[in-house]
């Protein structure tokens, strides 16, 4: 059976380990497991010493962010200041909410718990793994949300698009994959002649090359949508070739971005 120093050790090596690969996976660094590994062992024994001899918290706290920082340097190599800053960030944000929830805990009981206790042990994994697995989502949510600029008579308008796994919608006359935006996102940019354009697919405004409606199908039924042929469109500074589909619907994003076009 391991002893409590042991697991002591062992939970607050995967508190570090987390907080290294939450640092390696935002910034995309590259950092090597077996040196996580290492500099997560050194960091637990540095805080169980800290814990067994009692050193103050301000102390304590000091030593843990100079330790980060020099770690976080080692491991990740950082060319720029601005990721030094990030991944530091992401070390505070993991050591300040275990180091408030365990407050919490000690005002709730009535009594300091900041000592070596299953108790403790138990909240150091729960947090760390509550934390890295809302990075995790985090990350794979900004994954799919992608910076895009649609140009339309003339004007630039910029949003979020969302990459929709659900959104099959090509146009049938071109082939060419579609993006759906809300009109209520672009009707600022229009001219009222443009508007009216949009929601009758005609072209009196002179601005489009090529507008249609098309026919799609959702779980509530059968619809018709105005798509038409952008200046340009982007996302991530890639230029994509696409129709652009306004929704008279708010989307709850952006724009819900196709696969395909991707």
């Amino acid at each position: 059976m391991p002893t409590v120093i042991e697991l002591y050790i062992l939970s607050y090596a995967l508190l570090f380990f987390l907080m290294a690969k939450s640092v390696k996976a935002i910034l995309k660094t590259p950092a090597k497991t077996w040196a996580i590994l290492v500099c997560a062992l050194v960091f637990s024994i540095i805080k169980f010493l800290m814990d067994y001899f009692s050193t103050v918290l301000v102390a304590q706290i000091f030593v843990v962010f100079f330790y980060c920082l020099t770690a976080n340097l080692g491991l990740n190599k950082f060319s720029h200041v601005s990721g030094l800053i990030i991944g530091n960030t992401i070390f505070a944000i993991f050591y300040i909410c275990l180091l408030g929830i365990n407050a919490g805990l000690s005002l709730i009981a009535g009594y300091d718990i900041y000592y070596i206790s299953n108790l403790y042990l138990v909240l150091v994994c729960g947090i760390s793994l509550i934390v890295y697995s809302l990075i995790e989502v985090f990350l794979e949510y900004s994954k799919l949300t992608k910076l895009c600029t649609l140009k339309i008579g003339g004007r630039s308008v910029q949003f979020s698009g969302f990459v929709d796994t659900g959104n099959s919608l090509k146009d049938p006359v071109s082939g060419k994959s579609v993006v759906i935006v809300s009109i209520s996102l672009i009707k600022k940019y229009l001219t009222t002649q443009m508007y009216a354009d949009i929601l009758f697919a005609t072209n009196a405004s002179g601005h489009f090359d090529s507008i249609h409606k098309i026919k799609y199908s959702t779980i509530s039924g059968t619809n018709f949508i105005t798509v038409f042929k952008p200046n340009y469109f982007t996302a991530e500074n890639k230029q994509i070739e696409c129709y652009i589909g306004v929704s008279a619907n708010e989307i709850g994003c952006g724009a819900l971005l196709n696969v395909a076009c991707l």
